[in-house]
């Protein structure tokens, strides 16, 4: 018998009452509720455009920038299509979430701000640095001063320099190591990103490659395909940040609709992000797209900097921001190390955000890199995002004495290889929760948690990873004086689906039952995982579930009913946010019947 169901992540997928936390206490849900009483417009392709005009719709400003000189609290901006070329910021923020300020695309029309400049320049016959040919495949072009403007050149600027290092004590290992010391610039031809090389004559063995000769503001390329790039468009990136405001902390900030590209940021753990809100709080970043990124796309949090100098009034600061970011529904693409980062986080909703092709600088042991990161967080909720495609990442990471935070009803896929796992859960003591998730093809664990106590791992599905959990005391650090440890953890209400090993938990004061096992490996033998006293209720079954990569449509299919198991207390729902029987199985879909169903993995067009 089958049952064919076919569901997008967003059918039937609100929550019966508030979003939950933990503790059980409904999240702190807040919105934009002002009635703009001004309203400016940028219109970059008006005929009648200048920075000089009122910013009417009539008579429009040229830049965005020049519209985030004059707002104030209680109006906002609509941007009109085109492509700008400028680094937006922000002289002022709102006063509350009746007077915000608003930055959107109108309606229906396409915005695009790059972080690049067209290189005007002709481009020559590359000569290697002694001043010879070398390859009539290789050109080169020299970087005029002009183009950049911005805080910094990015083709100037390391990844991560020396002193930057010093400020991350566990990164100390790559001082100076590629691809560290290599420059933040990122070139572009026709919209296709190019690789950076730190020796020139490796360029004539990778197109779409390039290299800076820094002592002479030279450009080497190595065009895709071989043709002349002066018949092609070709960008580089002039700017680190694309959206940020002036002064730290501008707060209540809504930012909607608009497509962010090409940004030249590096590898430092905060202050880097495309879109950095620059310790503000209280903004909305939604529907945006973030693509083409040396490092981070979005920056949430209090933090806006690290040094061991930090003042006491900086601390203070950041001990009493009371965060409340909402990140939804973006599009964040092709990022260097991390999707959406953050340092200090609370009140914070994730919700919607697709993050793919995340960490193609494989700089995964700075560990700073994932689709999501965020350290020391408090009542965040990251729910219903898709992130896929993570290498050197990943998927989700809560780092450091994160309190009352929750994971649920995500899908995580295709990431890694990884030496942190899908779902990363680091260093906490306080009650955390990771539910109704689907977690698919992992070259790594599916849900680690490292030297974390009181985390519950319940009704997810995690499928092809080498362990599906790993809990272990993994560093000798302390919190608040006491030494991490890793039990009183609850992994209970999971599907576990032909994962390449059995779990790994350290302490015998966590909790590992009720699990379902289905199509093990043969390798790997449950009476081992049983003899350690784990897993008495667990019980194995027969289910087949493909996945789709191309359309991302799921299929579950079992020829049995499924075992019944008494229902946790909470969360009392599943995946799609619909109530659970009191007699329930096991995984995210509360499946009330035998045969089986299909769901899509991403929303509908």
């Amino acid at each position: 018998m089958f049952l064919g169901l076919l569901c997008s992540l967003s059918s039937n997928s609100q929550p019966i009452g508030p979003y939950q936390l933990p503790d059980k206490q409904a999240f702190p849900v807040w919105d934009n509720l002002t009635d703009y009483q001004k309203v400016y417009h940028v219109s970059q392709n008006h005929p009648e455009a200048t920075d000089q005009n009122p910013g009417t719709e009539a008579l429009p400003f040229k830049t965005i920038s020049r519209a985030a000189q004059v707002l104030e609290p209680g109006q906002k901006v609509i941007i009109h299509a085109g492509t700008y070329r400028e680094q937006i910021t922000p002289r002022s923020g709102g006063t509350s979430e009746a007077k915000m300020i608003g930055y959107e695309s109108a309606a229906g029309e396409k915005v695009t701000v790059k972080g690049s400049k067209e290189i005007m320049v002709v481009w020559e016959p590359s000569l290697e640095p002694a001043g010879q040919p070398f390859s009539l495949k290789l050109w080169q072009c020299t970087l005029p001063d002009q183009l950049f403007d911005g805080e910094i050149n990015p083709f100037e600027t390391q990844n991560a320099s020396p002193e930057d290092i010093d400020l991350m004590p566990w990164a100390h290992h790559w001082k100076g190591r590629i691809p560290y010391s290599l420059s933040r610039g990122l070139v572009f031809q026709n919209g296709r990103r190019m690789v950076e090389l730190a020796i020139y004559e490796d360029l004539v063995h990778i197109p779409g490659s390039f290299w800076i000769d820094s002592t002479r503001d030279l450009l080497h390329v190595h065009p895709f395909e071989g043709v002349d790039p002066n018949l092609e468009q070709m960008e580089v990136t002039v700017y680190q940040h694309l959206f940020k405001p002036k002064e730290v902390g501008t707060s209540f900030i809504h930012l909607k609709g608009i497509n962010f590209e090409h940004a030249g940021n590096g590898f430092p753990r905060v202050g880097v992000g495309a879109i950095f809100v620059n310790g503000g709080h209280h903004w909305i970043i939604q529907n945006n797209t973030v693509k083409h990124v040396n490092s981070v796309g979005i920056e949430i949090g209090a933090r806006v900097n690290e040094s061991s100098e930090a003042t006491s009034a900086e601390n203070e600061r950041v001990r009493l921001h009371p965060g409340g970011f909402i990140v939804r529904n973006n599009y964040v693409y092709d990022c260097g190390t991390g999707g959406i980062e953050g340092h200090n986080v609370k009140n914070t909703l994730l919700e919607e955000n697709t993050i793919e092709k995340i960490g193609w600088q494989d700089v995964e042991r700075y560990w700073e890199c994932a689709g999501v990161k965020l350290l020391v967080n408090e009542n965040t909720l990251l729910i219903r995002n898709h992130i896929f495609d993570v290498e050197a990442a990943s998927g989700i990471w809560l780092d450091w004495n994160n309190k009352n935070c929750r994971i649920t009803r995500n899908i995580i896929h295709d990431i890694g290889p990884t030496f942190s796992g899908a779902v990363y859960v680091e260093a906490s003591r306080i009650p955390n929760l990771v539910d109704n998730n689907v977690i698919w093809q992992v070259k790594g664990a599916g849900v680690t948690l490292n030297d974390t106590d009181q985390c519950n791992v319940v009704y997810n599905l995690i499928a092809k990873t080498d362990q599906p959990v790993v809990s272990k005391v993994n560093t000798d650090r302390s919190l608040n004086g006491i030494p991490l440890s890793s039990k009183n953890n609850q992994v209970s209400h999971n599907i576990f689906y032909q994962n390449r090993k059995l779990p790994l938990m350290e302490s015998n004061e966590n909790q590992f039952d009720r699990n379902f096992w289905a199509s093990l490996n043969p390798e790997v033998k449950l009476e081992q995982w049983r003899k350690k006293g784990w897993g008495a209720q667990s019980q194995e079954i027969e289910m087949v579930i493909w996945l789709d990569h191309n359309n991302k449509d799921m299929t579950i299919n079992h020829s049995k009913p499924l075992p019944k198991l008494n229902a946790l207390d909470f969360p009392a729902e599943d995946f799609w946010g619909n109530p659970r029987n009191e007699n329930t199985t096991a995984g995210p879909f509360d499946i009330k019947m035998s045969g089986g169903y299909q769901l899509s993995l991403t929303k509908p067009d």
